[in-house]
């Protein structure tokens, strides 16, 4: 899942459903919040390019998925290993952040 949805967002596509990628929700916000490391790779490598646009694009897909994967507020119990996953996340963001004022 992470690899398909970081390769659509590199070609500047939508994102793959989970339906379309016939898995179940959990596992799809598991593997976007994956994908967020891989941007941030991205990130870095169009920065070392002098690629600032580039470089912002994977900023803002980075974001996006943060913004939508901190919506959810539930229990570890309920939603397993995503819930730590998301605080990776958050300072995946910062980073990056960080990055790009540089």
């Amino acid at each position: 899942m992470e690899i398909k949805a970081f390769l659509a967002l590199v070609k500047k596509e939508s994102l793959p459903t989970p339906e379309e990628l016939k898995i179940d929700v959990l596992s799809y916000l598991n593997g976007l919040s994956d994908c967020v490391g891989e941007l941030r790779r991205a990130l870095q490598l169009a920065l070392r390019a002098d690629k600032k646009k580039e470089a912002e694009y994977f900023f803002e897909r980075m974001n996006y998925i943060y913004n939508n994967l901190m919506v959810l507020k539930f229990s570890s119990s309920l939603v397993g290993p995503l819930k730590r996953k998301q605080d990776m996340v958050r300072g995946q963001i910062e980073q990056a952040r960080s990055e790009m004022l540089r």
